[in-house]
């Protein structure tokens, strides 16, 4: 992998490789959280990321903003929002939490060992593969196709939280 045993020659050619082969990895744009989703809150927080060089902005987790929320309205205000801060040349990402919640008995991760919901990393969590699970993922990327979203923070499904339910639709063999 290496042509030399010079330290610095070494550390060159790894940063080149991550550069070639994962370019996104090498980014680290300045990032602000905000607190607040309403839009008074946001755009303060955008005029204040362009004055002092912030490159994103993030809907933080807490702040309000709903990206499983379809409403017309709703999607019409944040894309507004979004555009606010396009304009300034900040771009936005916004949290979302999937695991870590119960949803219902029918679409939470089922236990192996208890063969009930429940026993999640988390405690409880709801399965990716449930019906529950498909339509939050086609309401999430409805929302950031309709928002204009440059980022998803997305906060599970966590590995090890494995369902041994035989009734998701996601599942194999069922």
């Amino acid at each position: 992998f290496h042509d030399s045993t010079e330290r610095e020659r070494q550390g060159l050619t790894v940063r080149r490789a991550h550069r070639a082969l994962a370019p996104w990895s090498t980014e680290n744009p300045l990032m602000m959280h905000v607190r607040n989703a309403d839009t008074a809150t946001f755009r303060t927080a955008v005029d204040q990321c362009a004055e002092v060089g912030f490159e994103m902005i993030i809907y933080t987790f807490g702040s309000g903003l709903d990206a499983e929320n379809v409403d017309p309205a709703y999607l019409a205000r944040i894309k507004a929002d979004v555009a606010y801060a396009h304009a300034k040349g900040i771009e936005v990402g916004a949290y979302s939490l999937f695991s870590s919640r119960r949803i219902d008995d029918t679409n939470d991760v089922i236990n192996p060992a208890t063969g009930r919901p429940g026993g999640a990393i988390f405690g409880n969590a709801p399965c990716l593969a449930s019906a529950w699970g498909r339509e939050y993922l086609r309401k999430i990327t409805h929302f950031l196709e309709s928002t204009g979203l440059n980022l998803l923070e997305h906060d599970g499904p966590y590995p090890g939280d494995v369902c041994a339910s035989t009734r998701h639709p996601g599942h194999r063999d069922q």
